[in-house]
């Protein structure tokens, strides 16, 4: 198996996250913490269902986890601290079966 990252973390990145990462669906980790992005995480990224490996630590979104993420049944780790987000905690993430740390 190859691990197919994208990481865009440690930047001055702003503005909303682009949907179209959702279209990256062969992505197996993915990064964008520590960044000035706003708005919420969009629902197109439940779309990689590949995704093991998710850090978005302080990266200045907000909101609620989108329900889309209940697809994620591959992640690992989930990391997303220092956020506004919103909401309860999902419970769709008792469902993700390969998950060590989050």
């Amino acid at each position: 198996m190859s691990l197919i990252p994208m990481s865009i973390a440690h930047n001055s990145f702003s503005g909303p996250i682009p949907k179209e990462l959702g279209n990256l669906k062969e992505l197996t980790m993915l990064s964008f913490g520590s960044n000035n992005f706003s708005e919420t995480l969009p629902r197109e990224l439940g779309n990689l269902v590949k995704l093991q490996l998710f850090y978005m630590d302080s990266c200045g979104l907000g909101g609620e986890i989108p329900s889309t993420f209940a697809k994620l049944i591959n992640m690992q780790a989930f990391y997303a601290s220092d956020n506004p987000f919103s909401g309860k905690i999902p419970s769709f993430i008792g469902n993700w079966r390969k998950l060590t740390s989050l």
